[in-house]
């Protein structure tokens, strides 16, 4: 049943994610019947589905949803804003059961209420149509049953099966299937499109529709299609307007579908014999330092190096096993951005690129709640009204662009709006008000350290409470998820052309090169990407600056910070004696920061900090090395900052 249910969620968010990125290109092109076609078939598929789970309320949802699409598709309705609205309600309503049903295995106690809302409202669209448009479908796609009836007195059920046309490649028998039903009175074996010419002739294909009747109970007859729902059609002779069609089998992706539980138990295999392999490094340098013959030290740093470049070679295979494309991902926000502007009386087009990307799984997963918190801050905070778009000059409908880009290693995903922008003198009056920002200091921050405000912890410019904004939960809340990512987050504004936030993220998994610094007891890593130089600083170097120290490196003057002050234990090297620096920073905000003792260089696997150690500033995250210990890994950037 697991596997089952896995299936049944996999298949139904790419269902419901089609459905809805076709329902949003219906609206820009009503007079389009193949959309009207494939979003008919991604329902009834799901409608389908359901079945086989204890999913009433979104089973009847979806009938009523196909029943309203059914009457698009032979124009008994007419396609306008009102019924859009509703069916990208409905899709985004089941996508949200979908979650709920992955995480509980029920639909929540509400569902009953929810649905019966969603109807309505569907009914409601229609103009209380949907049962004239069902009728009149169901009596133009039900002459299939013609012929079919039994003796009085009997129950039967009429049967269409439409096997796919690459039903042998997944795994299907057709006849086995159809052996299968019980109580089987009647079975008509037709080709579903006429026998073209042998040179043609596909033998691989199934070309077969098979049309029987039954006199078993539907509940049986539908176990022997458990596999096969969407491919299934059953109607009660005595009432055949409970028919339907079977358009729109999945076609299933030739692929190997393994469940990421095993991917992350192959990571973690890989993660300790790359913690393995730095225990071989310690020991090999402990036998070199005993002073071995020569011959033997080297015969062991060759093995050394081949044992690197194996495991590298397979933790990279292994991170490519965990990439996955960010379109699932991605492709909800337009239905959701459209949602949301609804409840706010605007009108939005969230457009997305670039969603063929492939990342990190473990990344994908943590991204959906700092985006979704983007596009409401974009939808509720960034985009004017209609009234005050077209007084702007603006076209009454915005645009919110989410784009993800690869750069290097990393990949960017940029949410931008066309907006009212960032208010800077807004921002500080909030600041003055509820971070008790004096305006000496105010006055002293750039405009970027302004925008660099909306980041602190219950920084809000809501006025009220509503339910998207004022509750102090804001931004802070997406750095620091993107942070426990091992990403950054950046903003851009443009008073009146409205505001970019760029998430940046590691595409993948993948091994960091350190360098271990000490100082006293403590060892921690710093990436090497990090440090811009190390530097021997000479005593007649070192120059006192106020209450600090600084020294000249390569024409200009740096300041020179030490680490156990930086990590707050209150102490400086004396350097009398010279002092071990490396010099980090960003573009031209640089510094030095002063070590006792620079010591290996080793691959390590970062894990990011979790919990309440995610917001220890200067803290990358967390390695194990070959002997054993925990290394810390540090942010110089941000020990400078």
């Amino acid at each position: 049943m697991d596997e089952l249910r896995d299936q049944f969620l996999l298949e139904g968010r790419e269902l419901a994610q089609q459905a809805a990125a076709d329902l949003l290109a219906l609206e820009r092109d009503p007079a389009d019947a193949s959309l009207i076609a494939r979003v008919f078939r991604a329902v009834h598929t799901m409608k389908g589905a359901t079945g086989l789970f204890d999913l009433g309320p979104l089973g009847s949802l979806l009938h009523v949803a196909e029943d309203l699409l059914d009457g698009l598709r032979s124009k008994v309705l007419r396609p306008d804003t009102a019924m859009m609205s509703a069916l990208i309600g409905t899709i985004v309503q089941v996508e949200r059961w979908l979650d709920d049903f992955e995480a509980a295995g029920k639909l929540p106690t509400d569902a009953a209420e929810r649905g019966r809302a969603s109807e309505a409202a569907l009914r409601q669209a229609s103009g209380g149509r949907i049962a004239e448009a069902a009728s009149a479908a169901s009596a133009a796609d039900t002459g299939w049953m013609e012929g079919l009836g039994g003796s009085a007195g009997d129950r039967l059920t009429a049967i269409r099966y439409v096997p796919r046309s690459d039903c042998f490649f997944a795994g299907d028998d057709p006849l086995e299937m159809i052996r299968a039903v019980p109580d089987l009175r009647r079975l008509d074996i037709l080709p579903r499109e006429p026998w073209g010419p042998t040179d043609t002739f596909d033998p691989f294909a199934c070309n077969l529709v098979f049309v029987a009747v039954s006199g078993a109970p539907r509940a049986e007859i539908e176990a022997a299609f458990r596999f096969v729902p969407d491919q299934v059609e059953l109607v009660a002779l005595d009432d055949k307007n409970e028919g339907g069609d079977s358009e729109g089998a999945m076609t299933a992706a030739r692929m190997l579908r393994v469940p990421a539980a095993r991917l992350d138990q192959l990571a973690e295999t890989v993660d300790e014999l790359m913690i393995a392999k730095n225990e071989l490094t310690h020991l090999f340098r402990q036998i070199a330092e005993a002073g071995l013959d020569s011959g033997i030290s080297r015969a062991l740093t060759a093995g050394q190096t081949n044992i690197d470049r194996v495991a590298a070679r397979l933790h990279r295979t292994v991170a490519d096993l965990r990439l996955v494309p960010l379109s699932p991902l991605l492709r909800r926000f337009p239905v959701l951005a459209r949602e949301i502007a609804d409840g706010l009386g605007k009108q939005v087009e969230l457009r997305v690129s670039g969603d063929s990307l492939e990342v990190d799984k473990s990344i994908v997963d943590g991204l959906f709640e700092p985006l979704l918190h983007l596009v409401r801050n974009a939808v509720d905070h960034g985009i004017e009204t209609k009234e005050a778009r077209s007084a702007a000059g603006k076209p009454a409908t915005a645009t919110i662009t989410l784009e993800a880009r690869r750069t290097g290693d990393s990949f960017v995903i940029a949410l931008a709006d066309d907006g009212r922008g960032i208010d800077l003198d807004r921002l500080r009056s909030t600041a003055r008000e509820k971070l008790g920002l004096d305006g000496a200091d105010l006055a002293a921050l750039s405009e970027q350290d302004v925008l660099e405000l909306i980041f602190r912890p219950g920084f809000s410019t809501s006025a009220k409470v509503s339910a998207l904004s004022g509750r102090g939960v804001g931004m802070d809340a997406v750095r620091s998820a993107v942070g426990a990512l091992g990403g950054k987050v950046s903003v851009a504004s443009k008073a009146g052309a409205g505001t970019t936030v760029s998430l940046t993220l590691p595409f993948r998994i993948v091994m960091t090169r350190v360098v271990t610094v000490e100082s006293g007891a403590e060892r921690f890593g710093v990436p090497i990407d990090a440090i811009v130089e190390t530097v021997r600083v000479a005593p007649e170097q070192i120059q006192p600056v106020r209450h600090g120290r600084a020294f000249i490196w390569r024409d200009r003057v740096l300041p020179l910070l030490d680490l156990p002050d930086l990590l707050g234990e209150g102490r400086n090297f004396p350097g009398a004696n010279g002092l071990h620096a490396m010099v980090v920073g960003e573009g031209d905000r640089l510094a030095a920061i002063a070590v006792e003792k620079f010591s290996d260089r080793i691959d390590v696997l970062m894990r990011p900090l979790e919990g309440f150690l995610a917001g220890i500033k200067g803290i990358s995250g967390t390695a194990l090395t070959g002997d054993g210990h925990v290394l810390l890994i540090l942010n110089p950037v941000e020990l400078i900052a």
